[in-house]
């Protein structure tokens, strides 16, 4: 999740801000001057600043060189706010510029081009000469690996929400991530459960669309974000790629259908065993760990009530097929639970 840094005296414009760029998936702290924003910087990742020219308070031309001294001088880009939308200082950093009143959308999408530009050298549009080869999907987790910035997801904090603009696309470095709707009366319905090497967040090859969904992480767990469009230049200049992803996409629609058809048809115990199934043969690298997921999270992935997904855990813990300790589930006979109607 990037990190935002608004530079700004004017609380109320401050707390918008923060209000409106966390709802679209940012991670945003406010500073009331350059020496505070320095003190900041110093022990804190920006991916962006956000700086007031407008607001009276900052004298922008006696203090823009904090931009180029000390702890503020780095790579970040910075959007400058301005009543004219103009910057007039000699000052050799380039900066985005917005006029105020400020349109927020107008502030997002300069957010996105700018972060944009900055990752594009290392992952999206580099010069021919240098422009990366993928054999396979490996290849490219790999070169994330390497060239992009983790970032550290607690348990239960969301990644991004649903009907914000889908701006990244998500690779899952360690951990488990759930993505989930949400129905009329509230209730939770998991949709797809990620784990390490896992992409997730992607729901367009041609343009930026609206999250359809939200992530939340079900464990502490690391991840890796770089722009959806970034991730689409990828995929025009690698053939193999494209292919394999597009392969990979085919699996999940394949793997949901077979879904629908057991919420809509299987008895409550054979939804148990399924999901049961599912961590222990395709989540867990091996099926003879434990099953660390609250009651609640597993019946939502089994599509049946908390309670009914209690009652079937008993039944199975009864004949012998699991093993239940504390919220910990190991499966005992994976075979037999195959043959559960």
């Amino acid at each position: 999740m990037k990190s935002i840094l608004i530079i700004n005296t004017d609380v109320l414009l401050s707390k918008a801000l923060k209000t409106f760029l966390e709802a679209n998936d940012y991670n945003v702290e406010i500073a009331h001057s350059l020496q505070e924003a320095d003190k900041f910087v110093t022990h804190n990742n920006v991916d962006i600043f956000i700086y007031n020219n407008s607001d009276p308070k900052m004298d922008f031309y006696s203090s823009i060189d904090g931009f180029e001294k000390g702890e503020l001088n780095n790579s970040s880009p910075v959007i400058l706010l301005s009543s004219d939308g103009h910057l007039k200082t000699k000052n050799s950093r380039i900066f985005d510029q917005l006029q105020t009143p400020l349109n927020y959308h107008e502030l997002l999408k300069t957010i996105e081009k700018s972060l944009f530009k900055e990752n594009k050298q290392i992952v999206g549009e580099p010069d021919e000469v240098t422009k990366p080869r993928f054999n396979s999907m490996s290849d490219l987790n790999n070169h994330i690996f390497n060239t992009q910035e983790k970032s550290f997801v607690r348990k239960d904090q969301l990644i991004y929400k649903q009907h914000i603009n889908g701006s990244y696309i998500y690779l899952v470095a360690d951990g488990l991530i759930k993505t989930y709707r949400m129905d009329e009366y509230g209730k939770e319905l998991i949709t797809g459960i990620y784990k390490d090497e896992d992409f997730f967040g992607f729901y367009s090859f041609k343009n930026v669309s609206i999250y359809p969904e939200s992530a939340k992480a079900l464990k502490d767990s690391h991840i890796y974000q770089f722009p959806i469009k970034t991730f689409q230049n990828i995929l025009k200049q690698n053939n193999d790629i494209t292919l394999e992803f597009a392969q990979i996409l085919s699996d999940n629609v394949s793997s949901l259908k077979s879904h629908m058809l057991d919420l809509a048809y299987s008895s409550v115990l054979k939804k148990t065993t399924k999901t049961l199934l599912h961590f222990a043969e395709n989540i867990l690298k091996d099926p003879s760990e434990r099953i660390n997921l609250s009651r609640r999270d597993l019946a939502s992935v089994a599509g049946i009530s908390t309670e009914s997904l209690i009652r079937s855990l008993a039944i199975l813990k009864r004949d012998n097929l699991i093993e239940i300790k504390g919220r910990n589930i190991k499966v005992l006979d994976i075979k037999k639970l195959h043959y559960i109607k």
